[in-house]
């Protein structure tokens, strides 16, 4: 062989080697500690917090294990859709955490792997929820709404918060069971189903449990596991509670209702169980600054004059569709969101990312990106008025795993939003100095779901509120 080709297939041999060698190393991210790996680094609540401390280190992803498990962080809006939108096929599972499954059973479409099942479940809840299905719960909205100024008329503003979950709460329980179920129990249910869906989603938390960090636990048979004990506990229980509120639907008691609904498609949609109905409806069920407050009330007043506003003012109303998406933006309810997994390996940006690996996409970071959201810590809704305006933030999903209940969730927050701030003066309260109080944006609870902690606040009514 000349010496020049000798040198030449020496080059190419060697540019092979390389490349190999680099879809084969480690992704970038925290190396952790010997077979712990980041586990003792792993807070078991916020986690979002420690995925943003760790973005500061790494450009838009990175990938870390604990106690043999492995997590890829999305921390980039375009990463997140050339992983979890472009690369779908392959990234849209869920992860099969113990815990979860001890608790669920398989039967929560949400937490479920793509297939069957999730195909057959994903289909009820798409027929019902996309935005011409959304027609037909507009009524129920309209009537929460003017129930609930009524309601606040006359309320300790730290009570607010129990009242709007309250609010919501009726209006998504009506949606999925119909107007006329639950009678005096409606209230107690609702409280059950938000801490059944917290409880749940705390499951899905690698850190919350230590047999979702050392799956090998699960071998341990259910009379000497805590854990399998707990998950047979919950779900025994709250199995009977859901098929229980699905019973008028289930049985043709109500004829309105997503579980009435389920029913009459049940002919086109082979195989769907009452069980996977009721568990659907738990699904969808847990799924949906003073000068800004003024521009939003100007805007509202001009708009609605003397009435309620209802859907026919939205189109009408950017400033306060721009406030819903500043506060979607602000602090994203759910800044973690619900882990995808990878259901084969996969390469990206010449690494491989193995099956199984755990994949979350921190809404946290993508909702502060101070290349798309500057000044992202400032709550500005302008800045989704300005001309070019900014992307809606990504606080639904990804690819198959979007949101189903988004536009719901919409809906009841523009009513939610325009009929208070026609209704209601806020302003920030004043201690016994006089002086204002201004709550810590810092003041947060829950884990995977975020919420405000209680906080002082003055509500007026601006008008007489309509009986």
């Amino acid at each position: 062989m000349p010496l020049n080709l000798f040198f030449i297939a020496a080059g190419l041999i060697a540019c092979l080697l390389i490349l190999r060698r680099r879809a084969d190393a480690s992704p970038p991210g925290p190396r952790g500690v010997p077979l712990l790996g980041s586990a003792l680094e792993l807070p078991s609540k916020f986690p979002f917090r420690k995925f943003n401390e760790w973005s500061k280190l790494y450009d838009g992803w990175f990938v870390f294990s604990a106690i043999g498990q492995k997590f890829l962080v999305i921390t980039n809006y375009d990463i997140a859709v050339d992983i979890l939108e472009k690369m779908g096929t392959q990234t849209a599972d869920r992860p099969t955490v113990p815990m979860a499954i001890y608790m669920a059973r398989h039967i929560a479409f949400t937490l479920e792997n793509y297939g069957d099942r999730w195909r057959r479940c994903r289909r009820l809840a798409h027929e019902n929820f996309n935005i011409r299905a959304l027609d037909q719960y507009h009524g129920i909205y309209e009537l929460g709404t003017a129930k609930l100024l009524r309601q606040l008329s006359n309320i300790d503003p730290l009570k607010v918060p129990e009242e709007l979950l309250q609010f919501s709460g009726t209006l998504t329980y009506e949606a999925m069971y119909g107007p006329e179920s639950g009678g005096e129990n409606v209230k107690q249910n609702i409280r059950k189903v938000w801490e059944m869906a917290e409880t749940l989603g705390d499951a899905m938390s690698p850190a919350k449990f230590i047999i979702n960090l050392i799956p090998a636990l699960g071998m341990l048979p259910e009379r000497i596991s805590p854990w399998k004990q707990y998950g047979t506990r919950y779900f025994n229980e709250h199995d009977r509670f859901l098929m229980e509120m699905a019973q008028p639907g289930l049985t043709g008691q109500s004829d309105s209702g997503f579980v009435a609904s389920c029913m009459r498609m049940r002919d086109r949609t082979e195989g769907i169980s009452d069980a996977e109905i009721a568990w659907t409806s738990f699904a969808l069920y847990g799924a949906g600054v003073e000068t800004h407050i003024n521009g939003a009330q100007d805007e509202v007043r001009t708009v609605a004059g003397d009435s309620p506003p209802t859907f026919e003012h939205r189109s009408k109303m950017p400033y306060v569709m721009a406030v819903m998406k500043e506060v979607l933006r602000w602090r994203p309810v759910l800044p973690a969101a619900l882990p995808h997994t990878a259901s084969q390996d996969f390469h990206y940006n010449g690494y491989r990312i193995e099956k199984g690996t755990y994949i979350f996409y921190n809404q946290w970071n993508m909702c502060r990106d101070p290349a798309v959201y500057p000044d992202y810590d400032v709550f500005r809704p302008e800045r989704f008025l300005a001309d070019p305006p900014a992307p809606d933030p990504p606080v639904f999903g990804f690819g198959r795993r979007i949101c189903p209940g988004r536009n719901f969730a919409r809906d009841l927050l523009f009513l939610a939003i325009s009929n208070l701030l026609w209704a209601y003066h806020f302003e920030k309260a004043t201690d016994a100095d006089g002086k204002t109080i201004t709550p810590s944006p810092e003041d947060i609870d829950g884990n995977i779901l975020l919420h405000p902690k209680p906080f002082q606040f003055i509500m007026t009514p601006r008008r007489e509120i309509p009986q």
